[in-house]
């Protein structure tokens, strides 16, 4: 934001050539004079209010708003539309108004030309999330092994060993640490970039793992946004909504959900994840199906 003290600078530079000469100056006398015209005498000053009040808005920042995505909303009834302000980046979901109503965000990268950039550990697919340096160097955990394939087509390998299709051989990968295997995590260009368990190919849940398996987010998870409906950030709240998901999710497939419509999860080691969502179906590693979730979460944002 600008001194204030450069606004007298600011505003003779804006209005430089605006002067009152004689002949503005026999018109005010005249309007003045006129009393059937005495509520125009004021348009001058109103004019000049206008052209101030454009250039602050113009030379100061702050009178514009900050910096940051705008979302633009509609309260859950009636009600005006409004452009409330949330910021989700850099992994995380920074609620700063209350009633916000995000629209879509997808935070997956990518696929590009082919698959999406993913790595593959111990026979499980994980997507490369979009946000940067969502986690520190502190949050890293066991290291998983190294790149030992980099493939462009990593549907057609047969090895079991982790292979990637944006990360060279030899590029070391991380478990996240108490995200089970939720999240994995490799150091990239001198940052950490984050992948989160998915489907592909036809593989997602092992043996007998349920949504919780792929979901390990108990007690981390500090705000959750469903697009087109609200942000909870209750902690008793999220603790219920998450609950009640893994517990009554009900596994329908091997396949992935599409529409524009997600689950952002965010959580407290600054890592969001994703679930994509249609009707009463969510979909990441797996596709799964959850009424009982959605008509919680209207609940919560009442």
């Amino acid at each position: 934001m600008k001194d204030l003290k450069e606004l007298r600078r600011i505003a003779d530079a804006s209005l430089a050539g605006l002067t009152a000469g004689a002949e503005m100056k026999q018109r005010i006398v005249a309007e003045a004079a006129a009393p059937r015209k005495q509520a125009r005498r004021w348009l001058p000053a109103v004019a000049v209010a206008a052209v101030c009040a454009l250039v602050l808005a113009l030379a100061i920042p702050g009178v514009r708003g900050g910096t940051g995505p705008i979302i633009i909303s509609q309260p859950a009834g009636s009600g005006s539309v409004g452009a409330e302000r949330a910021d989700l980046g850099n992994g995380n979901i920074q609620v700063q108004m209350n009633g916000v109503v995000p629209g879509y965000k997808s935070i997956w990268a990518g696929t590009g030309s082919g698959a999406f950039p993913l790595v593959r550990v111990d026979g499980r697919w994980y997507r490369l999330l979009t946000n940067q340096d969502a986690v520190k160097h502190s949050a890293l955990g066991q290291n998983l092994g190294s790149v030992q394939e980099y493939t462009t087509e990593p549907a057609l390998s047969s090895s079991d060993c982790i292979l990637s299709n944006n990360l060279p051989v030899g590029t070391a990968v991380y478990a996240v640490k108490d995200m089970g295997g939720t999240l994995v995590a490799a150091e990239v260009n001198g940052g950490i970039r984050v992948y989160q368990r998915v489907s592909f190919n036809g593989d997602s849940v092992q043996r007998r793992e349920g949504l919780k398996d792929t979901l390990q987010l108990s007690g981390h998870i500090t705000a959750m946004a469903l697009s087109d409906v609200g942000v909870v950030t209750d902690g008793a709240a999220l603790t219920k909504l998450y609950t009640i998901l893994v517990k009554n999710a009900s596994f329908e497939s091997d396949g992935s959900v599409s529409g524009k419509q997600s689950l952002l999860i965010a959580l407290d080691n600054g890592a969001t994840v994703q679930l994509a969502v249609k009707g009463s179906r969510l979909g990441a590693c797996g596709v799964w199906v959850c009424p009982e979730f959605f008509d919680a979460f209207a609940d919560a944002v009442k």
